[in-house]
């Protein structure tokens, strides 16, 4: 445990307890505050609706160069053979927001909070493209799985991969205290 010298007795408080319990009640504060917003309608509109925006965009080019010959409106992406909307929960928002607010969370420095940060929303906005993508040829190609892959698969493996996320950070991070410490000797 590290040594408290706060003249604050809520810092003193804070700094007392122990990093785990640090940890989690940051998580979980940052985490009712994401949902706080996203219960809002100005967040539906202002980002939610961006961010699918941006979404069906790229996956519709990426559709396209392999001859897919699809238009994205909006939230749609509609083709000749098949039309996924991407609606609220296919943003791929809370997987980050979960990624995120961990890595915020966790008692590191600032510099190596936004690296993680940038790469880990970086891929999960891969990721989630590719379960855009992904979702519209199962509509054209296997149609009965649609909704099985789409309501049961990707959601739960979106949330275990933004947690893997974060423990393969954890790992990097490990392995840069193990180096550092390395040259140090």
């Amino acid at each position: 445990m590290e040594t408290v010298s706060h003249s604050n007795p809520i810092l003193r408080l804070w700094y007392g307890l122990s990093p785990v319990l640090r940890f989690l009640i940051g998580f979980i504060v940052l985490i009712v505050v994401f949902y706080m917003f996203w219960g809002t309608q100005w967040f539906h509109n202002s980002i939610v609706k961006q961010v699918v925006t941006v979404n069906t965009a790229i996956a519709s080019f990426i559709l396209n160069i392999f001859g897919m010959d699809t238009i994205a409106q909006g939230s749609k992406i509609i083709g000749d053979q098949f039309t996924v909307n991407v609606k609220t929960g296919c943003d791929g928002l809370e997987g980050m927001a979960i990624f995120g607010s961990a890595v915020l969370a966790f008692p590191t420095m600032l510099s190596k909070k936004f690296k993680g940060l940038f790469a880990g929303i970086a891929f999960l906005f891969l990721l989630n493209l590719a379960r855009i993508i992904q979702l519209y040829l199962t509509g054209i190609y296997y149609p009965d799985l649609f909704e099985i892959l789409h309501q049961n698969i990707w959601q739960i493996i979106f949330i275990i991969i933004a947690i893997v996320l974060f423990g393969i950070w954890l790992a990097g991070l490990q392995s840069s205290k193990k180096k550092d410490n390395l040259t140090e000797s």
